[in-house]
């Protein structure tokens, strides 16, 4: 491998390094972006519910029982008269 190729590599590995999750990311369009949303996602579950199996535990609007938690990002899950 060549000089040149070498510092190209680590430039391209640099700025991917670089990034931290945004908000941006749920809409984002490249394998980096989609990963922090997701990953974002996880640890927010994690956080939330004690768990990271991506179920809501007893879920509110699943009649008592287990509900997967949508990949989609939180927009509309809160609507009033959900039901």
């Amino acid at each position: 491998m060549g000089n040149a190729e070498q510092n190209n590599r680590q430039q391209v590995a640099d700025s991917i390094a670089d990034k931290t999750y945004q908000p941006t990311d749920y809409k984002g369009s490249t394998f980096v972006e989609k990963g922090l949303a997701k990953t974002h996602e996880q640890v927010s579950d994690d956080y939330m519910e004690g768990t990271n199996d991506g179920k809501i535990e007893q879920a509110q609007y699943a009649g008592g029982s287990d509900a997967d938690i949508p990949e989609t990002g939180y927009e509309g899950m809160f609507e009033e008269n959900k039901h």
